[in-house]
């Protein structure tokens, strides 16, 4: 078992876009016995562009913390920060597939997660992020 040194994610954005104004989040939580731990990386941020509809955005390196292994690595989720102001509603995103991989001991890269739909996912002001079980 060895460490994943880093996770590459792929997201394509489905028919409603991630705004300018808003921002995104990756995290992984990792059980190691009678310990969670969470880590987190920003995909997008309030100042960078939007992802527009039916956008691919990646592969986002995200180099992993020592002693996150496949066989404690748990979950993986996406979080949605709108940023909205008097003159706009909340923001909602469509997320139509999520792709994650890592650099596998013999070369290459290990999927982690593969998952897509029309959408897989909607993000919005009052239901934030989206997490799937990894392991």
């Amino acid at each position: 078992m060895s460490d994943i040194t880093n996770l590459e994610l792929t997201i394509v954005t489905g028919g409603d876009d991630l705004r300018a104004d808003s921002s995104a989040t990756a995290y992984v939580i990792v059980v190691d016995g009678n310990r969670t731990r969470e880590y987190s990386t920003q995909l997008k941020s309030e100042t960078d562009s939007s992802w527009g509809n039916d956008s691919s955005h990646g592969p986002i390196v995200w180099n992993m913390a020592p002693g996150v292994t496949s066989d404690n690595l748990s979950r993986l989720g996406i979080r949605l920060h709108a940023h909205e102001d008097a003159t706009e509603t909340p923001d909602n995103w469509d997320i139509t597939s999520v792709l994650v991989t890592y650099p596998g001991d013999g070369g290459g890269q290990v999927t982690l997660v593969d998952l897509s739909g029309g959408p897989l996912v909607r993000l919005t002001g009052s239901e934030p992020f989206w997490e799937t079980d990894v392991n």
